[in-house]
Formats: structure tokens, C-alpha cells, sequence
């Protein structure tokens, strides 16, 4: 009988009601900010000045 493939990411592992899939790891906290505050620029871009400074100001108070 062939075994079922199984996605190079992903690995079964037992457990004790049967088994459960393990996928990638979840990307750290920093990481998806990072990937959020520049999904945003171009928002930022077509503020005025002073919007976009108080954008900037707020962006840089949830980096830190």
C-alpha cells in the first residue's frame, strides 16, 4: 500500500485522538508589522503633509 504524500512544509505528528497535521510556523509578531506598515505607504504617500507626519508619528508609537 503507498503512503499518502505529504507536503514538504508539513509534517503529521500523533496525538492522542488520531493525528493532526503540523504546517510552517505562524511569522513572528515584528515581522507581520513590518509587512503591515509597508502595505501602507502608498496610503501614506497621497496624504498632506501634516496627515502623513501624524500617520508617521502613530506608525512609529506601534513599532517600538
Amino acid at each position: 500500500m503507498l503512503e499518502p504524500r505529504v507536503n514538504a512544509c508539513e509534517k503529521e505528528i500523533g496525538l492522542s485522538g488520531g493525528l493532526a497535521r503540523m504546517g510552517k510556523t505562524v511569522e513572528s509578531f515584528r515581522i507581520a508589522l513590518e509587512g503591515e506598515i509597508n502595505r501602507w505607504s502608498g496610503f501614506a504617500r497621497a496624504l498632506r503633509k501634516p496627515e502623513r507626519k501624524a500617520l508617521q508619528k502613530q506608525l512609529a508609537y506601534i513599532s517600538f
